[in-house]
């Protein structure tokens, strides 16, 4: 980028009076707004912060930025699509992502299937983050708190051992810790099998005692 080359410990520009005119001249803020500004307009990407891009304000954001040297952008020449080829429904793509605005808006809008609930619901569990808001309105509007993921068999909360942020929230909520997957496995015991102390730490503690 251009201010490794032009403006930092590496710059290759060591005169201070040409250092100090860059700093001063509002190109640094210029180009900071531009940034900005092409990576708020990018495509939502499978609702995983992209960890170099950061937002203005710290919100979370979900964008990739391509920085060249010659300080333009590569426009992307179609939206982004699932690795399968799919695109998502507004529903599943605003859950994944953890759109609480949108997918409310949505849920208001339009009466949705079991089916297309349940899968919106699948889609929340797989956000990285703190999808509390998300996954509760869904339930909310009839999502199944067992429902399983057609492909593997596996219930939501054996989906979420990977992300145990969202747990609690479906213990909480009524999710049958005790439903096994085609392979006869507990929540629990994926967690182990996997390595996801944490999980296991959540589904553990919440086990029935005695």
């Amino acid at each position: 980028m251009y201010f490794s080359k032009y403006d930092g410990p590496h710059s290759q520009i060591a005169d201070p009076q040409s250092l100090d005119g860059i700093r001063t001249s509002g190109l640094q803020d210029l180009l900071d707004s531009v940034v900005i500004g092409w990576a708020k307009e990018r495509p939502l990407v499978h609702g995983v912060e992209h960890r170099i891009v950061q937002h203005p304000e710290d919100k979370q954001m979900y964008t990739t930025a391509e920085l060249f040297d010659d300080l333009w952008f590569r426009p992307m020449v179609r939206p982004w699509t699932p690795w399968n080829g799919t695109i998502p429904s507004p529903l599943n793509h605003a859950a994944a992502i953890g759109d609480g605005d949108q997918v409310d808006h949505l849920l208001e809008a339009s009466n949705f299937s079991q089916e297309e609930l349940n899968a919106a619901l699948l889609s929340a569990v797989g956000n990285d983050y703190d999808n509390s808001e998300v996954i509760n309105l869904l339930l909310k509007a009839g999502a199944e708190i067992n429902s399983r993921d057609p492909r593997s068999g596996s219930t939501v909360l054996m989906l979420s051992i990977g992300r145990p942020i969202h747990l609690p929230t479906l213990i909480e909520r009524g999710a049958d810790i005790n439903a096994r997957d085609p392979k006869g496995s507990t929540a629990l015991e994926l967690a182990r099998k996997g390595g996801h102390v944490e999980a296991a730490q959540i589904l553990q503690k919440a086990r029935p005692q005695g």
